[in-house]
């Protein structure tokens, strides 16, 4: 009888409840007979080193116009070639925090929260630009780009515009002033700004405004009329597009921890009640990191909650969250994973500790070759069979594939145990061999699983596991036994 290994990938607040868990396994659908349903669980993409950029942490990175790889990585910014070797070009504020990076035809501007940079690509040159004499803009920490403009924030309830094709002055007119404007559809500051098919995205922490280019002397931008969402920003760097939306961790006057995208001017929870109830009970969000990419057709949005030490992804083409996570040590740590680019026709990830870079690689299987852990947790019975009732499990088998990427000489193991109280206790951990390299037509099964009984749990839950280096592609799972 086939085990529903595909059914929840999430774990409720209640742990009897829900004992789902997906750890660096993402779902995948499969063309069933009523449409695409669930039917594949999927290793996440490995990280291969591509360079170590400074001494890090990667704070962000850009692609820009003229070819380059531009990083942020610790109080230093470089340029990066597509053969990976990177040149100094200047000095930042800060050593951390998020590093925001735009690009005209012939400048770039850094921002990192306490001022702002602008690269010259024919003059060469980095000089400071923010704060500066003709305006009262300090401590930027986004900035967006739009029609020959660059857009900032400052620490206030103000957004700054440059001039047109110069990202360096922020000042026009005789005698000059500064190209300046007031949010004022609350008294909150900017948090961040963001691009979107030609329209100004303003967050603050309990609001949203959308500006438009239109074209007024001095600053350019004014408020869409008759368009405000009563939902903000919690985290400035949680904000990234989405396919072709936008995602964010928000927040309004009635609650935060919620993670959302744009449909239209309509801000639209993604994160699911379990996982909103999660995020809420962590001591710090504000400081969440979030980046977003795409690979074979899936659009990935991957949240980290540095305080926390938790990373989660939403997939857009299933709609199903999963975890990430490294392994260190025995322990379930945060993804290393800092900020994303794509570059050089590769997914690249920045990481939170170091200078390194990475190529998000489906045909690796470690991050950076220290082995990381997979995870899956289910229930052990479809809802459809009756609960309550004392079942024997003779056997269980894992349907996956095996054989293919092992390497010779090695005997990868799945570590299988179980609960029969929702999750409370659970057994010792039992190896199942996954197959030796070339043994494709292996069977992953254990048998002698035991039985639930009065008294001592009826909620039998399923628990598999991994640390070796292979690709996972889990087609479902398959139990024998009946009533005990």
């Amino acid at each position: 009888m086939l085990s529903p290994i595909f059914d929840s990938f999430y774990r409720d607040r209640s742990r009897s409840g829900n004992t789902d868990v997906c750890i660096n396994l993402f779902p995948e659908d499969i063309d069933g007979p009523k449409g695409p349903e669930i039917g594949l669980l999927v290793s996440v993409p490995g990280k291969r080193l591509l360079a170590t950029i400074g001494t890090g942490p990667i704070r962000g990175m850009y692609e820009a116009n003229d070819g380059l790889l531009y990083v942020a990585s610790g109080n230093k910014f470089y340029s990066v070639t597509t053969a990976y070797a990177a040149t100094e070009l200047g000095t930042v504020g800060s050593n951390t925090g998020p590093v925001g990076i735009i690009n005209s035809p012939t400048q770039l501007l850094v921002v990192d929260g306490t001022g702002g940079w602008v690269w010259d690509l024919n003059a060469l040159t980095f000089t400071a630009t923010i704060p500066n004499a003709g305006t009262s803009c300090v401590n930027s920490t986004a900035a967006a780009y739009q029609d020959g403009f660059g857009i900032v924030n400052s620490d206030d309830n103000q957004i700054y515009q440059t001039n047109y094709n110069d990202l360096a002055a922020m000042t026009s007119g005789s005698p000059a002033t500064a190209n300046n404007a007031y949010v004022q559809n609350s008294a909150k500051n900017v948090v961040t700004v963001f691009d979107l098919k030609e329209e100004l995205w303003i967050f603050k922490e309990d609001s949203i405004e959308i500006w438009i280019n239109q074209g007024a002397a001095g600053f350019a931008f004014t408020p869409l009329v008759g368009v405000s969402i009563p939902v903000g920003c919690s985290a400035l760097a949680s904000v990234t597009q989405l396919g072709e939306g936008i995602a964010w961790l928000g927040g309004s006057e009635q609650g935060n921890g919620v993670v959302y995208m744009s449909v239209g001017y309509q801000a639209v929870p993604i994160s699911n009640p379990a996982l909103s109830s999660r995020f809420q009970n962590f001591g710090t969000l504000s400081d969440a990191v979030a980046w977003s990419y795409q690979k074979d057709g899936h659009y990935f949005y991957v949240i980290t909650f540095p305080t926390e030490g938790e990373t989660w992804c939403f997939d857009l083409k299933t709609k199903k969250w999963h975890r990430r996570a490294g392994f260190n040590n025995g322990v379930m740590t945060r993804d290393i994973a800092n900020c994303a680019v794509f570059f050089n026709k590769l997914n690249i990830v920045g990481d939170f500790q170091s200078g390194k870079i990475y190529a998000l690689d489906n045909a690796v299987f470690t991050d950076n070759a220290v082995n990381r852990k997979w995870v899956r947790s289910w229930r052990a019975l479809p809802s459809s069979m009756p609960q309550g009732v004392p079942m024997s499990f003779d056997s269980l088998q894992i349907l996956m594939e095996t054989g293919i990427t092992v390497s010779a000489g090695t005997n990868p193991q799945i570590m299988l145990r179980w609960s029969d109280d929702g999750g409370y206790t659970w057994t010792q951990e039992f190896q199942v061999p996954m197959g030796k390299t070339g043994e494709t037509a292996w069977r992953a099964i254990k048998n002698r699983c035991g039985s639930t009984k009065i008294g001592t749990g009826m909620d039998r839950i399923w628990e598999i596991s991994g640390i070796d280096p292979v690709e996972i592609k889990i087609t479902g799972a398959e139990w024998f036994g009946g009533p005990a």
